[in-house]
């Protein structure tokens, strides 16, 4: 069964202080065990925002899976301990990513869905930044 769902999706990186965050309608579904959540960046505000990407999670008991499609693709996987090796393509070329989860938290309530994750980032073999992302599904 797809339910119809906000996604808040908040990013930071130490190298820059930047925060991200997108607020998106989107969909829920249980699929294999696990929970796979679709949305599209479009913002929820008047702000402006650049092309559309479609984005899919799918969630495992202790995993993370991003995918994202349109002008920019990128897929990361996220597992606590583990480095994991993913790519990011952008319309000026291809680039190989690595992220180190170092903490990964799941939390499916009856309010909906958290996941948080720290990782380390690595673009092309050097490391960027330390990272975390939040996750919010209602």
């Amino acid at each position: 069964m797809k339910e119809d769902v906000i996604v808040r999706v908040t990013g930071w990186q130490e190298a820059t202080g930047d925060t991200i965050e997108t607020i998106s309608r989107g969909s829920i579904r249980r699929e294999g065990g696990c929970l796979v959540i679709e949305y599209e960046d479009e913002a929820l505000t008047d702000e402006p925002a650049g092309p559309v990407q479609q984005n899919r999670l799918t969630v495992g008991p202790d995993w993370v899976e991003m995918r994202r499609t349109g002008e920019v693709r990128s897929f990361l996987r996220f597992a606590a301990g583990v480095m994991e090796e993913g790519s990011y393509e952008t319309p000026f070329g291809t680039l190989s990513a690595g992220v180190l989860t170092r903490d990964l938290k799941i939390r499916e309530s009856a309010e909906g869905l958290e996941v948080r994750i720290r990782y380390g980032l690595w673009m092309n073999g050097a490391f960027v930044s330390e990272c975390r992302a939040e996750i919010s599904v209602r």
